[in-house]
């Protein structure tokens, strides 16, 4: 039996609705029902209501763009004051006025379950005013800030002053009085990251929230997020790995130097192994063992078209994971940057196997890895140019390269590859002047 009924844009006939009800009884697995945009009528919806009261599984309820009458909105509101399983109800867009508002706020302080309602594109002023109004009475709603916040999304191009700065002191109200709070979203409004700051200092009081939404327009316009050389503590961690987990648009990751301890490095990988947007993740000069923890994940970080382990040590069993990413066929790495990785030998062949069947990396970094001081390993690197011919840049700057290793690595590269081999022994040799360097020799 499935989780999930969906009847989204579906004109429903009676027959349709008993049979949904019959389902809603006696399938113990349901756990979501999307009826959005099914014109239900009052007799319906009763019919609906009195039903999900029957089952003690289901969760997640979707009315939005129904475009309730009052009678309507009579039966959801007696939904919400007895149930005692329902998690999240959607009603947006179904014309509710500002005394529907009030009537729904009234009937939420009854309901201790409850945490997450939508109210999108109802009357938007009035009614993010009105809940805030109601919920400042009586702070003991589980859902409280989450929704307050959720409805003053599209109130308005800027918020005004008096609002913004209410919605702020009610999220702060709420941490500082209420231990019920599981979620606390504010991406809808533009409050600066002082203001995140200070509503963070309440977070550690309530132990029971499992996520603090903060997705702030200055920072993210250009999807990314930048912790670089920071100490992150559980709060901050907390923050980041739930915007990875929901995909909310990251696409630019700079973990460069943080310090994040193992067990919160483990939930942050985690969180990025379920992400399917992120595509340049910077892990540059971090400390090695919580680069190795996020290595686990990374055969599934499909999206990933960058990634940057520059200063990180790494074993065979670390060069062993990215060969896996390499491997993978959905995978799309297009440059890596693993420059300074105390690579061994064996790791480089690792890595040779897994570049022969890839296709999609075009960049691969290997400065400052001291291949030149084994000239098994520069023959390695020679053959790796041979038989990876997607391969356009490869960076051996500084590499301890003699002469006759430059030789050898131009030889090996086709027209198409371009070899960076500045700060070695021998003077670089520029990809310009490869062709007429052969042909002298």
């Amino acid at each position: 039996m499935s989780d999930t009924i969906d009847y989204t844009n579906q004109t429903l006939t009676d027959i349709q609705v008993n049979n949904l009800c019959l389902e809603i009884r006696d399938n113990e697995f349901l756990r979501k029902i999307y009826l959005s945009g099914t014109s239900l009528s009052p007799t319906s919806l009763k019919k609906i209501c009195k039903a999900l009261l029957d089952n003690a599984n289901i969760t997640d309820l979707d009315l939005s763009y129904n475009n309730f009458s009052t009678t309507c909105l009579k039966h959801i509101n007696n939904l919400i004051a007895i149930n005692k399983h329902l998690l999240y109800i959607n009603l947006d867009d179904n014309g509710l006025t500002v005394n529907d508002i009030h009537a729904i706020s009234r009937v939420i302080q009854k309901n201790n379950i409850l945490f997450g309602l939508d109210l999108d594109g109802n009357d938007k002023n009035d009614a993010a005013i009105a809940i805030i109004d109601a919920k400042t009475q009586d702070n003991k709603v589980r859902y409280a800030a989450t929704t307050l916040v959720e409805c003053a999304r599209g109130t308005s191009a800027i918020m005004t002053k008096t609002l913004k700065t209410m919605m702020q002191n009610l999220i702060v109200s709420c941490l500082e009085t209420n231990q019920n709070i599981l979620k606390v979203c504010s991406r809808y409004i533009d409050i600066s990251n002082e203001d995140i700051l200070e509503i963070a200092k309440y977070l550690n009081k309530n132990k029971r929230l499992y996520a603090f939404v903060a997705i702030l327009t200055p920072p993210l316009k250009d999807k990314t997020i930048n912790f670089s050389g920071m100490t992150l503590d559980g709060i901050h961690t907390d923050i980041l790995c739930y915007i990875l987990s929901v995909n909310l648009g990251i696409t630019h990751l700079d973990l460069s130097g943080i310090n994040i301890g193992p067990q919160k490095f483990k939930e942050l990988s985690a969180s990025l192994s379920t992400n399917k947007q992120l595509e340049f993740l910077d892990l540059s000069n971090t400390f090695p063992g919580n680069s190795l923890i996020l290595l686990d994940v990374l055969p599934q970080m499909t999206t990933l078209k960058g990634l940057n382990l520059s200063g990180v040590a790494l074993n065979d069993e670390a060069v062993i994971k990215i060969a896996t990413l390499l491997k993978t066929p959905r995978a799309q790495l297009e440059a890596l940057d693993l420059s300074n990785t105390n690579i061994s030998f064996n790791g480089l062949m690792i890595l040779t196997d897994a570049l022969q069947g890839n296709t999609t990396l075009k960049g691969l970094d290997l400065s400052d890895n001291g291949i030149g001081t084994n000239d098994w390993a520069v023959h390695l690197t020679a053959k790796m140019l041979k038989h990876t011919k997607n391969l356009t840049l490869l960076g051996l700057n500084n590499c301890a390269l003699q002469a006759k290793h430059c030789e050898l690595l131009c030889k090996s590269a086709s027209n198409m590859q371009e070899i960076e081999l500045d700060d070695n022994i021998q003077a670089p040799i520029q990809p310009a002047e490869k062709k007429n360097h052969l042909q002298a020799h």
